[in-house]
């Protein structure tokens, strides 16, 4: 088996090429061909590829003959352009498409900010092109829309998985918006954080997409949401996460939501773009729950972890400078 993987300079693509590159010890005949837009991997990486090629997948590729692709590479950034995540979410996703030769299993790492914020637990079919909150949503649906057309077409079967919050050692994205909000002695907090939300620890999502990847029986064409078990409230996950860091508790002080907006407002207003964005202020803010029935009835997920479990280590890391 050829699987082939792309983004494995980031986070989740970089975790997935380590745990695939683990399993080559049982499977002999597994070969992983790795992409990233690095000209070279790092030697800690290079381990454990086959083959790389660096390739800026949203100005296309070479041919590459692999019978599964792990499609993890894209822009995260809800600062950018909506042209530059059209760019290196759809176009990049579309090209790869094109590049794949005797492809059976096509797997994309989307993100659940294709749904909107609600106060009830969101089921895979509630998202459309209309619910994304922000630029980034959008180039994500649009883009679960070309794996969609582009498999249908090709023969391809294929599995979306929508996570909400990736963390773990390394996360890029979560961990450093948490960590601006802690200024020791003090955590800030906008609005109460209590509103319920999902998050989705790195190991989980990866032992999911790898159990589809392997299943003899893969599932059929379908999107599943990815989290896990346990419903968490942000004020509880930042004070845990600061303990973990500080080894102490923190003084909480809250900062009210409209001050925060006005703060947005000013900004807009001045054509800045500052650490925070209206996407960053509802996930900080608003209730976002992923109903995960449908990834446990099919694909038999079950996380056994929560962020409690984890966040010693991702604390340490960052204690060490690792993250």
């Amino acid at each position: 088996m050829k699987i082939l993987i792309t983004g494995v300079t980031g986070f989740v693509g970089g975790y997935l090429l380590r745990l695939l590159g683990e399993r080559k010890r049982d499977r002999p005949s597994l070969r992983i061909i790795a992409t990233a837009r690095r000209l070279e991997l790092e030697s800690e990486l290079a381990q454990w590829a086959d083959v790389y090629f660096p390739a800026d997948l949203s100005e296309g590729g070479p041919p590459v003959s692999a019978s599964v692709c792990i499609h993890a590479a894209g822009l995260a950034d809800d600062r950018s352009t909506a042209l530059d995540l059209h760019r290196a979410n759809v176009v990049a996703t579309r090209n790869l498409l094109d590049m794949l030769e005797n492809c059976r299993l096509f797997v994309y790492i989307s993100s659940a900010s294709v749904y909107g914020l609600k106060d009830s637990p969101m089921h895979e079919s509630e998202a459309t092109a209309e619910t994304a909150l922000s630029e980034y949503g959008r180039s994500k649906w649009a883009a679960e829309q070309a794996v969609r057309e582009i498999c249908r077409q090709r023969g391809i079967a294929y599995v979306i998985v929508r996570p909400r919050a990736i963390y773990g050692v390394g996360d890029r994205v979560l961990l450093p918006r948490l960590m601006r909000l802690m200024r020791p002695p003090l955590l800030l907090i906008i609005g109460k954080g209590e509103a319920p939300i999902s998050l989705t620890y790195i190991g989980h999502l990866a032992t999911l997409v790898t159990a589809v990847v392997f299943n003899e029986n893969p599932p059929k064409s379908d999107t599943f949401n990815v989290a896990d078990g346990e419903v968490y409230r942000l004020r509880v996950v930042l004070a845990a996460l600061y303990a973990a860091i500080h080894h102490t508790r923190p003084r909480v002080v809250c900062i009210p939501v409209w001050l925060v907006n006005a703060y947005l407002a000013i900004n807009e207003a001045l054509g800045r773009k500052g650490a925070l964005s209206r996407q960053s202020l509802g996930y900080l803010t608003e209730s976002c729950v992923l109903d995960c029935a449908l990834a446990r009835s099919t694909l038999d997920y079950a996380p056994s972890t929560t962020f409690f479990d984890h966040a010693s280590t991702i604390g340490q890391a960052v204690v060490d400078g690792r993250w």
